[in-house]
Order: C-alpha cells, then structure tokens, then sequence
C-alpha cells in the first residue's frame, strides 16, 4: 500500500545538511524501541543523528535487533558520571565560550547542581559543531536540555522536546503544573505523539502555535500479517494476547479479573512484558485458578511479540490512568498488533480512541471496568466472520498514521517548522 507523504522537496533537501542529536536518559531500552525506529529510519535523510543518553551507560540487554542493524550503538554518546568536571576542562571549555567567567561560573554551579545530566562535554561544546536540532525524548530530558543550553554545555539552533505519556501526565503531578514553563517559553518546537497529549499541553500553557502532532512509528513491513492465514477458530481455544510492561497504567489485572469470568470459554491470554507487579499478577492468577489459562511470559524482543501476534486471535490494551497520574498514548504494542491484522479491544483512554475505532478496525471500552472487558471479549469471540475485515482496517490505519515513512517525514516537517522559528 502506498502512503501519501506530506513532506516537501525543498525541506528534503535542506534536511540531508542538518546534524540532528536524539536526546534521551538510556538506550536502547527494549520498551522504548520507537527512539531505536525513529533514529533508524531519519539516518538516511539527514547529514548527521546522533544519540546523547544522559543516564551515564548504555542500557541492559536484550536490545531491539534494529540497533545493531542500523549502527546506533556508533551514533550513541553516554555522558560522562566520573565525579566533577576537570578544572582544566572548565578552562579549556570557557576559554573557547563568549563571556568566559560567567561560562566559567555556570560550568561550576552545574557540576554541582546537576551531576547526574552532565553531557558527554568534549562532543557537545566548543569542538563540537552547532547541532541543528536536539529532539528530546520525553518532557524530563527537555528540562535537561534547556538547562545545559543555558550554561552553554549543549548548543543547538534549534530545541524540540517530545512529549510522549509519563512526562505530560505522571510528572506534572508530582512536580506541579508549571514544571515546564521556562521550556514552553524557550524551546523552539513541541511534538506531541497523540492530539491526547497535544491538548494536555495546551492546558498546561503550551502555545498551540509550538506544538504538533506526530506518532510513534512501527515497523509495518516487521510487523506485517503471518504469512499462512491464522487457523480458523475450530476445536483450539481461543487466543488472547497483551503486550507490556507489568505496571499499572496498562490495565493488565483487569484483563486477568476479565479471565476470571470467562469460564465457560475455551480461552488463553498470553501477557508479553515484564514489570514491578508481576507478583502481584501471579497471586492473583492463582487466586482465581487461572494458571492455565493466564500466562505471564515476562520480557520478549521483537522476533518473540510478533511470533506471538501472529498466532492469537484477538490482541488486547486495556490501558488505564495509573494512580500516579500516568496515562497512555496510542499504545506502540496496540499498533504492532493491528498492523499484523490482529483485530484488538482496548480502552476508552488516553490517545486510544485516535487509534482503535469502534466498529471498524476493532472494539473499545471503559477503562477499569473488566465487566466490559469480559463482554467485550465474548462478542468478539462469538463472531469470528468479522475478524479479517476488522483486522485489516486496523492495518490501513496504522501504515497511515504510523508507518516509518510517514513518522519520518512528518518529523522532518516538524524540525523545518522549529527552525523557522530561529532564521
């Protein structure tokens, strides 16, 4: 299927001279693979991406295999956590910095007030070309950012922060709803990975006219239909699956409670994903009796998520509010399983509703309540006729909306808009 694109020449050109920095706190993490895709997929188009992690070391494995793929690991600079910064360094750093003792200054107070997100300072100062956009992952690394763009320890014509769930909803909670109004005032550019979050923003005093809307993206050709049609619904059970990080805000003790009251249905649910509760989520599966029909697989690479979408039936995301305030975009593991034509069931949350709709490429229903879950997922059970048409209308939606290409050149538009803002 070809998607249109949106991107226009002359911004396709000027982007194969731009040098371009993904900013996050670790990588890869293997629940984060939309940082490994979106980098993958912008290297062709720009003169230079790199990847600044600030936790100080390269994430645990297993990695997404698109990392060694791609080379990422060669494009990744970790910052440097060995104590204070060098006097010599400082020197050397402010002497080559406009307005050396206050450079001098700021360099001090950041070793001291900020140890944990210094930046890996001989790729990102004075020797170091000016980038021409940072994109930060997630609204915390934005903060990160705008303070070292201050202090002059990263230089960009250009900052853009994403905003992508936890930093737009859990973060604001616990550090109030003005936590990001110097990086409203300052950055050059907001995205927001749904409309959900977009508003979110708004509300909280982003200028509309400073943020767009541009998704996570998914590997469609990766996560495509089996190639031998899933078997017919006929003397197996039926085969639920929930792909996921064990934590509270993706709903997965309500698919368990939702277990509970399918009895009298021949029914497997297959839990991809590790996390904090799953204690909590193997008592409970004993509680109920459900060990053999409730499996908890723990964590899964690419290869194993799809092998396991490609043999169930129905894909499951009952998303909720955590009770820290943390919520849900379009979920990424949702969009991987309709891409594969999975037909799925997930809540009314979040950004959800702009991808499941009703009726059309699946079902959708109030998050918290595993009564609606339950019977939502006896219907679908009950008509099996209308799982290939469903499936395939979620496939359609999300190569429109979420396909490389298309994240890509909606990115590509997104740093042109940013840079606008400064030339």
């Amino acid at each position: 299927m070809n998607v249109a694109t949106d991107i226009r020449p002359e911004i396709e050109k000027a982007a194969r001279s731009w040098s371009v920095a993904l900013m996050v706190h670790r990588f890869p993490i293997i629940s984060e693979t939309f940082v490994a895709t979106l980098a993958a997929n912008l290297i062709p188009h720009l003169g230079d991406l790199r990847i600044l992690a600030t936790a100080g070391e390269i994430a645990p494995t297993p990695h997404h295999a698109l990392v060694a793929q791609a080379g990422l690991l060669d494009r990744l600079h970790v910052s440097e956590r060995r104590g204070r910064i060098d006097p010599r360094r400082m020197w050397a750093i402010a002497d080559e910095a406009p307005g050396k003792r206050a450079k001098l200054l700021a360099l001090a107070a950041l070793d001291v007030a900020a140890p944990r997100e210094k930046l890996a300072l001989t790729r990102m100062m004075s020797k170091q070309p000016m980038f021409d956009v940072v994109h930060c992952q997630f609204g915390y690394e934005g903060l990160a950012a705008l303070r070292h763009r201050r202090f002059g320890t990263l230089r960009t014509r250009a900052l853009v922060c994403h905003l992508r769930g936890s930093d737009i909803t859990r973060h604001v909670r616990e550090n109030g709803r003005d936590v990001y109004d110097d990086l409203f005032r300052e950055a050059e550019l907001f995205i927001a990975n749904c409309d959900f979050f977009r508003q979110t923003a708004i509300e909280l005093g982003c200028p509309p006219d400073k943020i767009v809307v541009v998704g996570s993206p998914i590997d469609t050709d990766f996560f495509a239909p089996p190639e031998t049609p899933r078997a017919p619904l006929v003397d197996r059970p039926l085969k639920l699956v929930a792909v996921g990080r064990l934590v509270d805000k993706k709903g997965f003790g309500d698919a368990i409670e939702a277990m509970g009251q399918l009895g009298d249905l021949d029914v497997r649910l297959d839990i991809l994903g590790e996390g904090p509760l799953r204690p909590n989520f193997e008592a409970r599966i004993a509680a109920l009796g459900l060990q053999d029909r409730v499996h908890l697989h723990g964590a899964a690479t690419a290869d194993q998520i799809r092998a396991a979408l490609h043999t169930a039936d129905i894909g499951l995301a009952p998303s909720v509010r955590a009770a820290d305030g943390d919520a849900d975009a379009p979920v990424n593991t949702l969009k991987e399983a309709m891409a594969t034509e999975l037909p799925v069931i997930a809540t009314e949350h979040g950004g959800i509703p702009e991808l499941v709709i009703p009726d059309e490429n699946g079902a959708l229903v109030p998050e918290r309540d595993p009564d609606a879950l339950a019977a939502a997922i006896r219907d679908l059970a009950q008509r099996p006729d209308a799982w290939s048409a469903l499936g395939r209308a979620g496939r359609i939606k999300v190569i429109e909306d979420y396909s490389r290409e298309r994240v890509v050149h909606k990115t590509l538009s997104a740093y042109d808009k940013a840079l606008s803002r400064v030339d």
